[in-house]
């Protein structure tokens, strides 16, 4: 199979969240077998002007654009022409496709002819795989780019729509914080390659993984501040954060309990792990942190019957959280004090830490 995948985000290809998900698929298709070309446009090279709507190609020159040199007519219109699928990438740009996604797809005039309007046009376009993303919302921010989609992919355009495949909430892939997340999330469109490749479609499965929400948006919103907040407190550009992982700036137990329950529902924790409570009794207020075989529950407030209590700051616990944080030197520094209610709960408290804080060592807990 003959494919063209497009990427119309303008963010350069290294940082672009659009391009690192195209990149997934793109591999999964190559690993079943499909030749794939990805371009991505409006870079250098590959420039695709806004058509002026002469209708020439319809009239003059048929099939062809003879009004503007650039890409779209020497190259790449033939290469779409020619293509068995083509992929189009784009991140959701004020509810729709980017610029430059829309004039490729106006460009595409020479495709038609005045068939069209009486009715008895022959056009044959390639299937097609929409990819797309969507940096602060949730699922429906792609309702009007999907809706458009599926108009413009009509029936008498004897083509179809294989797989829409939108990732929601993409800022939270950017942040650094969350490995397993990003993980998942590359893998499930690595799978989503192979699997229109190999079968045609995407599955339920894959596409639940794809698209599924971290949380609500009003809670979404609230660790975007927080990472934000975080990253003006450190002086430090979006990438410098993400390469040197600093403290992040929690300053109350709500937004400790709110950032917990995203990291551990990503977390590796121990595959043996049955049911655990640990009581953070923090000098800003207490809360407690129960993992059962299915379930996570964080809340405010001490319980009784725990596993752990570890008696600290939210200042110190960040800080353990990061590459800068020692827990040795802060038992040490009498910053932080560990309470087990036997050793083998002591001793499983170490393992949990390798899960929570991957920089921490074994032995230093």
């Amino acid at each position: 199979m003959n494919i063209l995948a497009l990427d119309f985000s303008p963010t350069p290809k290294k940082s672009s969240l659009t391009s690192l998900l195209l990149s997934s698929l793109v591999e999964g298709m190559k690993q079943s077998g499909a030749a794939v070309e990805v371009i991505k446009v409006n870079q250098e090279g590959t420039t695709v002007k806004a058509c002026s709507g002469c209708f020439h190609c319809w009239t003059i020159t048929p099939n062809k654009c003879s009004t503007i040199k650039d890409y779209m007519s020497e190259n790449l219109f033939k290469k779409w022409k020619s293509s068995d699928l083509v992929v189009y990438a784009t991140p959701i740009y004020n509810k729709f496709m980017t610029a430059s996604m829309k004039s490729f797809l106006e460009r595409l005039q020479p495709a038609g002819d005045l068939g069209h309007l009486r009715g008895n046009s022959n056009l044959n376009y390639p299937d097609t795989v929409m990819v797309s993303t969507a940096t602060y919302h949730g699922r429906d921010e792609f309702s009007f780019l999907s809706e458009y989609m599926n108009n413009y992919y009509s029936v008498e355009k004897n083509s179809k729509i294989v797989a829409e495949l939108y990732r929601p909430q993409i800022k939270l892939l950017a942040s650094g914080l969350f490995p397993k997340f990003n993980k998942i999330i590359t893998q499930a469109y690595f799978e989503a390659g192979k699997e229109i490749i190999d079968k045609g479609y995407v599955t339920d499965e894959t596409i639940a993984a794809i698209s599924h929400n971290i949380t609500d948006l009003e809670k979404f919103n609230k660790i975007l501040l927080l990472i934000n907040r975080s990253i003006k407190k450190h002086n430090m550009t979006h990438k410098v954060f993400i390469k040197k992982k600093p403290p992040l700036d929690v300053t109350n137990v709500d937004e400790f309990i709110l950032l917990s329950e995203i990291l551990l529902s990503y977390a590796n924790l121990p595959s043996d792990l049955q049911e655990f409570t640990i009581v953070m009794n923090f000098d800003e207020g207490p809360c407690s942190i129960s993992f059962g075989k299915e379930e996570l529950v964080i809340q405010h407030g001490e319980i009784e019957n725990y596993n752990l209590k570890i008696t600290t700051d939210l200042q110190t616990w960040m800080r353990l959280m990061s590459p800068y944080g020692v827990i040795s030197e802060e038992i040490k520094n009498k910053k932080l004090n560990i309470t087990a209610a036997n050793n083998k709960d002591h001793e499983f408290f170490g393992e949990l830490i390798s899960a929570l804080m991957p920089t921490q060592n074994k032995a230093s807990a």
